[in-house]
This record gives structure tokens, sequence and C-alpha cells, in this order.
């Protein structure tokens, strides 16, 4: 089964804030957490721990804010266009001058 970071439903909700009640079950509120989230395409599976996410208190149900999703995304296409078959890596924010340089040098490759 291919999970891509686009297919996920929890990051639907990325309005919501800390403190405003779960989605899913009617106990918990959402806080300020991170998750580990496994990404697979095709052959390539990569793991990426300590993702900023809104998590539950009570069930755990988590939801990323949509910059965190596209993050994923990146990481995911980076590691099937290197041919990476697993990886397991903490998560880092990008900066944005950093990413707008990587951005401009793999355009120019």
């Amino acid at each position: 089964m291919e999970t891509d970071v686009d297919q996920r439903d929890e990051h639907m909700g990325t309005s919501l804030t800390p403190g405003q009640s779960c989605r899913q079950c009617p106990e918990g509120t959402y806080e300020k957490g991170g998750v580990t989230e496994t990404l697979e395409r095709g052959d390539t599976v990569v793991v990426v721990k300590d993702v900023p996410a809104l998590v539950c208190d009570v069930c755990g149900n988590s939801l990323l804010a949509a910059e965190e999703v596209e993050r994923l995304q990146h990481i995911l296409e980076q590691a099937v266009a290197q041919g990476i078959e697993l990886q397991s890596r903490y998560y880092q924010p990008v900066r944005e001058g950093k990413e707008q340089k990587a951005a401009s040098a793999s355009e120019s490759e």
C-alpha cells in the first residue's frame, strides 16, 4: 500500500489551534506535539520523526499544518529521486533562505 503525504486525511483540519476539541474523540483536546510519519512511494520508505503537529491528548489523533505536509512531500520526492529504499530521519524545518537556495540549485541541474 502506498501512503503519500497528500493522501492524509488528518491534515485537513489545519485551522485548529491548541486547546480545541478533538475531531475524533469527544473527550480530547489538541495540544502541540510531534509525531512520526512513515511515507511510502514505490520501493521508497521514509520515516520522519518529530514532525510538528497538533496531537489529541486522549486518542492521539494528529493534524499537520499545510506547510508541514508540503515539506514531507518534498522529503519523499527527494528520497525517490535519489533511489533511496529506506531512510529514517528527524524532521528539520527549512529556513526560507536555505529552501530558496536549494530550489535554485535543483532547477539549474
